[in-house]
């Protein structure tokens, strides 16, 4: 009777685990035992799609009407190219384009027949720059760098990588307001639902980085040099941003993390934006496009122009608690060296970018003074304090620099100068003319007070390279120099001209001069 029981029980025991074993093998094959057919997979189908694979749907679409057909088309696009790239800008639907494409990729979901090439795609809307520079309509340079930033942070010039506020990079409308939450507040994208709040999001970012005169229109607003314009589109699900360079009179943007695009129209209600796109050197049709009114969005910038004549150029810039203002500083000269003075009431940080945003140098202090050579173009300066509960303004100096040099004698023809700029190197020993006609072996460098070899020399100037002022180099490298002649020596820009030399052919004289810049 025990035995019976037992076996009773060991048969319940196999049932149970069967039944168990069936039960989750059915449903970790459920979807792919319905056999869909991802290219004719209805909206209803999509959305078990992508719960079954526990795809999370961003709140923006959640409770759409339009969720299943924009599910339904993601999972077409990547079954028909799992190669394909997403431009959205907006964060959440980037991820869930991207986590329905890996789900199909890693499962090889995708059409089995897809052909490798095929005919490229030619931008219709825009052009992209080559490699060569040249704006075209396939073929597009890229640059590893674009995968970090979206439209907004080019639009607005705040491509650093990392970036400075409290959300996951690359740059979103809110990010810099950083507003109090609130049962009514608009803080991100998320909150927007219409075009006029989505504007009114960037002002407040724009606001809180110290710009200031921020100015929301319809229509075009003219601009001048200091001034940056910008404009805003978007649909149920995205938003793309757009930047106009005064300089060539057009219109760019940067779809997602694809590459920068030149539009080949002016932006206007009566023309859909395209989501059209270039990534890695090959381009894609639109999918998608932004169909509200635009928002154009002009503003000051916190801006200077130096050269090397700046003198003494003082600049404030206010700043805000936890948060940052950025100068923009336009140099013409090329590779000229400029003094900064930076200081403020509290400790602040300061970091040197170039036009790509890429980060140069940085500095930390309450009072900050740097040299730096700056070739010509744009760079920016962004400064925050490193207490995020202060605020107030950091005032700049700037001045083109003059080198202050020290000498340190190295032989008996050299010494070498440095400045705190951070330029240095070998130099020849100058010395007077008295000092030389002495008759010594030496002589006492007129820069770093050493002795400089003169001696055993023709005492005759004409047989030296020389200067228009009477200055003449001796065969050593050793310079006699006249008085008028120091400073340009100091300055690196002294011309030496070599004497004449009579050559003889056939009875003619022919001379020849060469100069030499010490």
């Amino acid at each position: 009777m025990k035995n019976k029981v037992l076996s009773l029980l060991l048969i319940i025991v196999l049932i149970f685990i069967f039944a168990t074993v069936r039960i989750k093998t059915f449903g970790a094959n459920d979807f792919g035992t319905k056999n869909y057919n991802l290219d004719d997979i209805t909206e209803e189908e999509s959305i078990e799609f992508v719960s079954y694979y526990n795809i999370e749907i961003p709140s923006k679409i959640q409770n759409s009407h339009m969720v299943g057909s924009i599910t339904q088309s993601l999972i077409q696009r990547v079954y028909n190219n799992p190669n394909c790239v997403f431009a959205y800008n907006y964060n959440k639907m980037l991820e869930y384009a991207n986590s329905i494409k890996q789900v199909i990729v890693s499962n090889k979901l995708y059409k089995k027949d897809i052909r490798n090439g095929g005919n490229r795609y030619n931008l219709i809307y825009n052009t992209v720059k080559d490699s060569s520079g040249n704006w075209v309509v396939n073929g597009g340079a890229y640059d590893g760098r674009w995968e970090y930033y979206n439209c907004y942070a080019f639009a607005i010039h705040r491509n650093e990588n990392p970036n400075f506020y409290f959300s996951d990079f690359p740059y979103y409308p809110g990010d810099m307001a950083d507003d109090e939450p609130g049962p009514h507040a608009i803080n991100t994208f998320t909150d927007c639902n219409t075009i006029n709040s989505l504007a009114g999001l960037v002002r407040k970012d724009l606001l809180a980085m110290g710009y200031t005169n921020v100015d929301i229109s319809d229509t075009i607003p003219t601009i001048n040099s200091s001034q940056e314009l910008i404009c805003v589109r978007m649909n149920d699900t995205d938003f793309h941003f757009m930047r106009y360079d005064l300089t060539t009179n057009a219109w760019y943007h940067k779809p997602g993390q694809t590459a920068v695009l030149k539009y080949n129209y002016v932006p206007s209600n009566n023309q859909l934006w395209y989501d059209e796109c270039s990534h890695n050197g090959v381009e894609y049709a639109s999918t998608i496009n932004y169909n509200s009114d635009i928002k154009f969005i002009k503003y000051d910038k916190n801006t200077v122009s130096i050269s090397s004549n700046t003198s003494n150029l003082t600049y404030s810039l206010a700043i805000q608690s936890g948060k940052d203002s950025i100068l923009e500083i336009n140099n013409f000269p090329n590779n000229k060296i400029y003094d900064f003075i930076i200081s403020a009431s509290s400790s602040i940080e300061i970091e040197l970018y170039d036009n790509e945003m890429e980060l140069m140098d940085s500095y930390t202090g309450t009072y900050v003074t740097f040299c730096k050579q700056l070739s010509i173009g744009i760079f920016y300066l962004k400064v925050n304090f490193t207490n995020s509960y202060y605020s107030g303004s950091a005032g700049f100096n700037i001045s083109a620099h003059s080198h202050n040099y020290s000498y340190d004698w190295v032989s008996y023809i050299q010494h070498r100068k440095s400045c705190n700029c951070g330029v240095n190197g070998l130099q020849a020993h100058i010395v007077s003319p008295d000092a030389y006609n002495s008759g010594q072996m030496y002589a006492t460098c007129l820069l770093c007070g050493g002795n400089a070899l003169i001696n055993s020399y023709n005492k005759s100037q004409n047989m030296y390279p020389s200067t228009i002022n009477g200055s003449f180099m001796l065969p050593n490298g050793v310079i006699v120099i006249v008085k008028e002649d120091i400073e340009a020596y100091i300055d690196g820009t002294l011309i030496f001209n070599y004497p004449l030399t009579p050559m003889m052919n056939n009875s003619i004289h022919f001379t020849f001069r060469r100069k030499y810049t010490y």
